[in-house]
């Protein structure tokens, strides 16, 4: 991925680090496949289903910057992974395949991409456009007019709203909200400098992260115009890279400070700051979060700008930050994905440099509840769409026509519905108007046979 060497940054990262070590460890699988030029995009082609389909989005090297293809650059282009379901760590794996050339020199640098997993559509900024390709029929499905100076977006996955940050390094920077549907834009919202991501979370509300104020914004989002709920600054000389939510829990990547910031999205507060093991401009880049059924502690995989994954499970990692472990790699390590469970595989990228060479890959590793060959453990994968309207699915992975039962439970544990029921093609589906669910959060339970999981979903 291209990079811009910016002042705040350079200094954020020679004058923070952390001194402490981390443990390197060795994975039970670990597979590599070789792709295109920087690949800074990886996504599971279909979360709610088993499949294992990875897809990988290169963003190619426009050295001279000129937006046209010459000698010895790539244009973008876009990689599929075929992994068979369940994973067999026995079987041999398939190279990966590039299915599509994308038809314009370069992806956006601090390239990040959304899915929109419903209709099988990727979103990516094509120069001053807003544009999607289905990545099972590499048709382009969509394209709308942008401001030229976006960098980032985020599609929620009705693919109703568009939410697009850009801004240029030294001034206030912007996230445009766009209806999709007629391609109007509906708000331009005043955010930060060096806007880099935003990412809604529950119903109305928006996150957006500013990487030069090294500060988050959140914003109600639910009305006819944005109004800031609160602005919270992560102290001197942060530089933010990345935000993700597991269970209402938002974790920052503060590259600047090697720190990873937890905040609780209901006070909008900092309730830990969990040091990061590099130091100087090795900094934290991208993290993933995750529950861990086996343990019921949340899991965290964090890449490194010099290389490296760093894991370990954030109570831990609270009481000790000295109890992150890693595995080893030689190059820049760049996005981290699973489906969110910490017994699905992991991949990462690893970028050597920003041409084209044979250490830019994608990293595959495993874990101990991979190990067996075809071994399916039923448990809660996901609950979506969230927020749901009226149907909700619950995906899991279990026997075909196994029994269970699903308790919902309101924020102050009122028992709404219980449903006897069984599973089929890996899901349980449930209706909340028949239930008389309002709006709101609600906590699923899910018994099959003497196991207990648990989801949380969202009725708007």
């Amino acid at each position: 991925m291209k990079k811009f060497l910016t002042i705040s940054g350079f200094i954020a990262a020679f004058s923070a680090g952390n001194l402490f070590a981390a443990t390197p460890i060795e994975p039970v699988t670990r597979d590599i496949f070789n792709v295109g030029n920087q690949p800074a995009g990886i996504f599971y082609g279909n979360i709610h289903d088993n499949s294992q389909d990875i897809y990988v989005v290169c963003t190619g090297n426009d050295s001279d910057w000129d937006g046209m293809q010459g000698e010895g650059e790539e244009v973008p282009s876009l990689w599929r992974i075929n992994v068979p379901y369940p994973f067999d760590a026995t079987v041999a794996k398939k190279e990966p395949t590039k299915i599509l050339e994308f038809p314009f020199q370069s992806v956006k640098y601090t390239f990040r991409a959304t899915i929109d997993t419903t209709n099988k559509n990727l979103y990516l900024l094509e120069g001053s456009n807003l544009v999607a390709y289905n990545y099972e029929t590499l048709e382009k499905t969509f394209e709308m007019p942008v401001e030229a100076n976006s960098m980032t977006c985020y599609v929620e996955n009705d693919a109703k709203i568009a939410y697009v940050c850009g801004g240029n390094w030294g001034e206030p920077g912007f996230v445009k909200k766009y209806d999709l549907a007629t391609s109007t834009l509906l708000e331009t919202i005043a955010t930060g400098f060096y806007t880099r991501q935003s990412l809604p979370y529950n119903s109305g509300s928006l996150a957006v992260m500013n990487e030069a104020d090294g500060n988050i914004m959140f914003f109600d989002v639910s009305g006819e115009t944005a109004t800031l709920m609160s602005t919270l600054e992560l102290g001197s000389g942060s530089t933010c890279n990345h935000m993700t939510i597991c269970d209402d829990i938002m974790y920052v990547t503060n590259n600047g400070n090697h720190k990873i910031v937890m905040i609780d999205l209901a006070t909008r507060e900092i309730t830990h700051e969990i040091a990061f093991p590099t130091m100087g401009y090795d900094g934290p880049r991208e993290s993933s979060v995750a529950l861990d059924r086996t343990t019921g502690k949340h899991h965290i995989m964090t890449t490194a700008f010099a290389g490296n994954l760093y894991l370990g499970y954030v109570e831990d990692l609270i009481e000790d930050s000295g109890k992150w472990e890693y595995y080893a790699e030689a190059g820049k390590t760049e996005t981290v994905v699973r489906k969110g469970y910490n017994e699905e595989p992991t991949y990462i990228s690893l970028i050597n440099d920003a041409y084209y060479a044979p250490e830019n890959k994608i990293i595959r590793y495993g874990t101990t509840a991979q190990s067996g060959v075809n071994e399916v453990r039923p448990t809660v994968v996901s609950a979506y769409p969230c927020p749901a309207v009226n149907e909700v699915t619950l995906n899991l992975y279990a026997e075909e026509g196994q029994n269970a039962n699903v308790e919902v439970l309101s924020t102050d544990g009122r028992r709404v519905a219980s449903i006897n029921t069984s599973i089929f093609d890996g899901k349980i589906k449930f209706n909340a108007a028949d239930y008389n669910m309002a709006a709101g959060s609600y906590m699923i339970n899910v018994s099959t046979g003497d196991k207990k999981f648990s989801s949380k979903v969202i009725i708007k």
